[in-house]
C-alpha cells in the first residue's frame, strides 16, 4: 500500500508523531513545517518522524530556502522532521544548504541542489574528506555520496582533497573557518585530472 490518499494530521501534543512508509519507491514532498506530502495523494501534517521503506525513497524540499541536515546514512532533518531509511535528497527552487552533522562522512546516498535561482551547498564534516568533481556542479563526496546541482562546497577543520575531472575547469570550495577565527573562501583552478588539497 504506498498510499492512504487522504490527509493524515499528527495532532500536535507532547508526543512524536511518525508517518511510516511500505517498502518500494517512495516519493516524499516538504510543504512546509512538519508538512508535506507522499507519493501525490497523501499529504500530512503535525509529523515529527518521516520512516522510509528498503526500496528508493527520494524527499523533495520546499522551493524556499532550506537546511537541510544530514544526522547519518539515508537519515536527514528538514524542517522539524527527521528522516531515516531516504536514498535520495533533492531541493527546491530557492537556496538549499546540506550540511554533514559531526562525524558524518557521508549521506550514503544522492543529493541534487534542485535547481531554481538559489544558491545550493554542499558542507562536509570536519576530518579528512575526498572530493571527485564529475561534471559541472556535480561529483562524489567520501565515495558513497553522489552530488549534482550543486554550486558551492565547503570543507572541514581537517584534510580536504579535491580531484577534478579531465579538462579544464574552475574548481571552488569554501573553508569554514581559518586559524584566526574568521572565514575564509578560496578558489582554485584546476588542471585536467588535477588534485588539490587544502
Amino acid at each position: 500500500m504506498s498510499t492512504f490518499s487522504g490527509s493524515i494530521a499528527g495532532g500536535g501534543g507532547a508526543g512524536v508523531d511518525a508517518l511510516v512508509v511500505t517498502d518500494g519507491t517512495n516519493a516524499w514532498t516538504v510543504s512546509g513545517a512538519n508538512a508535506g506530502t507522499l507519493n501525490v495523494s497523501t499529504s500530512f501534517s503535525g509529523i515529527e518522524t518521516l520512516t522510509g521503506g528498503t526500496g528508493t525513497d527520494t524527499l523533495t524540499g520546499p522551493n524556499a530556502a532550506t537546511a537541510w541536515s544530514i544526522t547519518g546514512a539515508n537519515a536527514v532533518t528538514v524542517d522539524g522532521m527527521d528522516a531515516s531509511s531516504i536514498e535520495a535528497l533533492v531541493g527546491g527552487t530557492g537556496s538549499d544548504t546540506f550540511t554533514l552533522g559531526a562525524g558524518i562522512t557521508s549521506f550514503s546516498g544522492s543529493i541534487n541542489g534542485g535547481g531554481g535561482a538559489g544558491v545550493d551547498v554542499l558542507a562536509a564534516t570536519d576530518g579528512t574528506n575526498d572530493w571527485v568533481i564529475t561534471g559541472a556542479k556535480a561529483g562524489i563526496l567520501n565515495t558513497t555520496t553522489t552530488f549534482s546541482g550543486i554550486e558551492t562546497l565547503t570543507g572541514g577543520s581537517g584534510t580536504d582533497t579535491l580531484t577534478g575531472v579531465g579538462g579544464w575547469q574552475r574548481l571552488e570550495y569554501h573553508r569554514r573557518q581559518g586559524r584566526d577565527g574568521v572565514q575564509h573562501e578560496r578558489h582554485l583552478h584546476g588542471r585536467p585530472g588535477g588534485r588539490h588539497r587544502r
